[in-house]
Formats: structure tokens, sequence, C-alpha cells
């Protein structure tokens, strides 16, 4: 169910404002019943996401392609963490657990 589009987002000010100038953004899908984590690799290439249906999943930014998907969990995830290298990502679950794992090599 992994879908990304380009779309234009609708930005405005603290005051209600449109911000007008606005860049296309990334919408990506891919969870079924919600997102409730993100994090974004060091290095800007990687975001990672996670949500109600107990799986991690690694996306390319500039592609909105979905990488890999990791399952770690019993329940919701809750959290997610690159480590400052990017090499690995923690991730915390409604099971009470925590997942540290290796971010799988990707070819430039």
């Amino acid at each position: 169910m992994a879908c990304c589009e380009s779309r234009q987002a609708r930005h405005k000010s603290p005051n209600g404002r449109q911000i007008r100038g606005a860049q296309y953004g990334l919408s990506i899908y891919g969870h079924y019943g919600g997102v409730d984590s993100l994090s974004f690799s060091p290095d800007g290439r990687l975001l990672a996401t996670s949500g109600r249906d107990h799986a991690i999943k690694l996306w390319d930014l500039h592609s909105g392609e979905a990488l890999h998907e990791i399952e770690a969990h019993d329940k919701p995830i809750l959290t997610l963490a690159f480590s400052p290298d990017g090499r690995y990502l923690a991730s915390g679950g409604g099971d009470n657990a925590i997942y540290l794992g290796g971010i799988p090599t990707l070819d430039s």
C-alpha cells in the first residue's frame, strides 16, 4: 500500500494568513491505522516512519519510494530515533520493548 504524490501544501503563518510561494512537498502513504512517529536520518536521505500497524518503514526522501520494512514490535510503535551517525535506528513500542537495529546499506 505504499504510494506517494507531490502536492502543494497550504502553509499558514501563526496569525492564519496563507504564505505565498510555498514549495511542493511529498506526501507518502504506506501505513495502516495512522502514523505515530517519524525521524529523519542525519544525512537527510531517509525518513523512518512508524505507526499503529506495528511496522517501521524506511523511505527514500528523494523518490518517495519505500526501501525497507522492519517488524520489531507486537503493538503500535510510539517513538523512533536515528543514531547520530545514521547507522542505527531505535524504536519504542506499546509492547514495552525497545528495538535497536542497523540500517540496511543503501547504494548511492
